[in-house]
C-alpha cells in the first residue's frame, strides 16, 4: 500500500526527547519550548508568538482575544474544518459563511463585502492545501471596514510566498498535528500582532493567570486575573517539534518537488472533467496537498475506488460546514453557500504527498491515473 501521509525523520528528535526524560521536567514552557519559540520567531519574523497544545487551541485563543458578543459576526468559508467554527462559537460569536474562489478553494475576496454587516467583527481566513489566500485584498477589505483578521495557517507552514508586513492578519494560527508536514503529534502556535492582545493571550494560555508577568518579575504575586485555559504543550512534544523544525527545510523542499512532478504530469495529460492544484509564478505552495477536483461526484468516487483497488491511499477532504447538523443549529441559512460548493468535499481527491514518497511510487500513482482515464480498470 502506498501510504497517503508519513511524517519525516521522527527519529531525529530522539536525542532531544531523551534530554527531557533525563531532566525529569516534562511540563510545558521549559527549555525546548524556548528553543522552538526562538526558532519560529527567527524563521517567521514574529516576536509575539506562543506555542500551543494544538492548532485548534491557537484558533480558540485568537477568538477569545476578539472579545466577541452574542451578536458579533465572524466571516469564514464553509469549506473548512470544524475547529474554526467551534472557536467562534466557544468565544460567544456568530458564524457567517462566505464563498471560496475556484482556483485554490480559499475565501474569495470578491464575495466578502456583501457579507459584512454592522455586526461583523472579524474575518477568519483558511489557507488551504499549502497555498496562501489573497491576503493583500482581504487585509485591504479588513482595514476599510475596521475588522480583525485571523489566519488559519495549519496547512501552509513555511509557505515560500513573500508578503508585505501590512498583509499579515492580526492573528496567525499554526498546527503541528501528526497529519501536517512538521509534526509533534499534537501542537500549534499563535502569533498575535497587537501587544495588548498578546499579553491577554499569554494570560489565557496560562489558565487565566499572570504567571508570565510573575516569572519576569513584573508583579509580586501569581494569581487569577482573566478567563483562561491550559494551552502550554508538554516539553516532550516540544522536544519532538524541535527536531522536526531542524528538518523543516528538507520537508518543504521534498514536498514541493513531488507537487511539481504531479503538476507537470497533469498539465501534460490534460484529462477532461477534472482540475488540479497548480502553482504559478506568483502563487507558491509549501507542497502540503495535491488535489484533483472532479466536475462530477460519481467520477470522484470511481477514481478513489480505482486507486484504492491498486493499493494507493487517496483521500477526500472537508465536508463543507454548511452541510452539517451543527450549521443548521448555529448558522443562518441565508449565509449558506452555493450547491456547487456544497459538493466540494465529495468531488475533491487528494493524492499521496510526503518527503519519503519515492520515485517508483509516484510512477505507480501516475500509471494508475493513466489506467483510470484510459478506461483500463
Amino acid at each position: 500500500m502506498i501510504r497517503f501521509h508519513k511524517p519525516y525523520a521522527l527519529a531525529h528528535s530522539k536525542k532531544y526527547i531523551m534530554d527531557v526524560l533525563d531532566s525529569g521536567r516534562t511540563e510545558g514552557d521549559g527549555e525546548y519550548t524556548k528553543k522552538c519559540q526562538s526558532w519560529l520567531k527567527s524563521k517567521l519574523g514574529f516576536d509575539n508568538l506562543l506555542l500551543m497544545t494544538s492548532g485548534t487551541h491557537a484558533l480558540e485563543c485568537a477568538c477569545q482575544c476578539l472579545n466577541l458578543s452574542s451578536t458579533d459576526e465572524v466571516i469564514m468559508p464553509s469549506y473548512n474544518f470544524p475547529s474554526a467554527a467551534n472557536a467562534v462559537l466557544l468565544a460567544g460569536g456568530k458564524i457567517v459563511f462566505s464563498e471560496v474562489e475556484h482556483r485554490h478553494l480559499m475565501l474569495d475576496p470578491a464575495r466578502i463585502e456583501e457579507k459584512i454587516t454592522a455586526h461583523t467583527k472579524a474575518i477568519l481566513v483558511i489557507h488551504y492545501g499549502g497555498f496562501l489566500a489573497d491576503m493583500e485584498s482581504i487585509m485591504e477589505i479588513a482595514r476599510r471596514h475596521q475588522l480583525q483578521v485571523i489566519e488559519d495557517s495549519a496547512q501552509c507552514f513555511l509557505n515560500p510566498t513573500q508578503r508585505e508586513p501590512k498583509d499579515f492578519g492580526d492573528y496567525i494560527c499554526y498546527s503541528f498535528h501528526g497529519t501536517k508536514d512538521v509534526v509533534c503529534g499534537e501542537g500549534g502556535a499563535l502569533f498575535v500582532k497587537d501587544h495588548e492582545r498578546y499579553a491577554y493571550a499569554k494570560r489565557f494560555r496560562h489558565k487565566g493567570t499572570n504567571r508570565d508577568e510573575f516569572l519576569q518579575g513584573h508583579v509580586a504575586f501569581y494569581e487569577w486575573t482573566d478567563l483562561g485555559s491550559s494551552y502550554s504543550p508538554s516539553e516532550l512534544l516540544m522536544a519532538l517539534l524541535y527536531g522536526q523544525l531542524e528538518q523543516s527545510h528538507i520537508i518543504v523542499q521534498k514536498n514541493r518537488e513531488i507537487f511539481a512532478r504531479y503538476q507537470q504530469y497533469f498539465e501534460e495529460k490534460r484529462y477532461a472533467h477534472v482540475s488540479f492544484s497548480q502553482e504559478d509564478a506568483t502563487t507558491k505552495t509549501n507542497g502540503h496537498t495535491f488535489y484533483l477536483l472532479f466536475e462530477d461526484v460519481a467520477d470522484a468516487r470511481a477514481f478513489k475506488s480505482h486507486m484504492m483497488l491498486h493499493d494507493i491511499d487517496v483521500r477526500s477532504h472537508f465536508v463543507p460546514l454548511s452541510n452539517s447538523h451543527m450549521a443548521n443549529q448555529h448558522v443562518a441559512i441565508s449565509t449558506f453557500t452555493s450547491n456547487e460548493e456544497q459538493t466540494l468535499g465529495e468531488r475533491l481527491i487528494r493524492l499521496p504527498i510526503y518527503p519519503d514518497l519515492d520515485r517508483a511510487s509516484i510512477q505507480k500513482i501516475q500509471l494508475c491515473c493513466d489506467y483510470f482515464w484510459g478506461g483500463v480498470q
